[in-house]
């Protein structure tokens, strides 16, 4: 209330992450507020697939179609049970590799964002298929946005 509208969304789970690693230690460099809101989902290019998981953004062997990064339709970045569900160590190492090249990030850069993301709580894949939740489209309502509800372990 204290900010109305002067605080979007965006800036609010932006610093929220923020306060989290600096709970956990982490020198951060500052915080920089500015973001703005995108309230329509026209502003989003998604891709072309009309299906939940559906791979039509390659064209050829693994080619992923420009600007996307994500190689499925629905999934922020990769499968995590590997391309298409094929849980295939080398595969998904080209699929992780092309993602995050695609934003602009090297190898080191990719495993110290996957491996410190993943060392702050648990993850959706870190445990047996059936304590896993529902995608977080098919979640209830105050768990959407917030990733894969796990009843597998503490996270801490």
């Amino acid at each position: 209330k204290k900010y109305g509208k002067k605080l979007s969304w965006a800036d609010l789970i932006v610093f929220a992450g923020n306060c989290a690693l600096e709970s956990m230690g982490f020198k951060t460099f500052g915080f920089g507020f500015g973001r703005v809101d995108q309230w329509e989902p026209d502003g989003v290019y998604w891709g072309k697939e009309a299906t939940w998981l559906g791979d039509e953004r390659y064209s050829g062997k693994r080619d992923l179609e420009n600007p996307l990064a994500a190689v499925q339709m629905g999934l922020i970045y990769v499968n995590p049970e590997g391309p298409n569900g094929n849980p295939d160590p080398m595969a998904a190492a080209v699929d992780i590799r092309e993602t995050f090249r695609r934003m602009a990030m090297n190898d080191v850069e990719t495993a110290a964002l996957i491996v410190g993301g993943h060392t702050f709580g648990k993850t959706h894949g870190a445990g047996p298929a059936d304590l896993v939740g529902p995608e977080p489209e098919a979640a209830p309502l105050e768990q959407m946005g917030l990733g894969w509800k796990s009843s597998y372990g503490t996270g801490t």
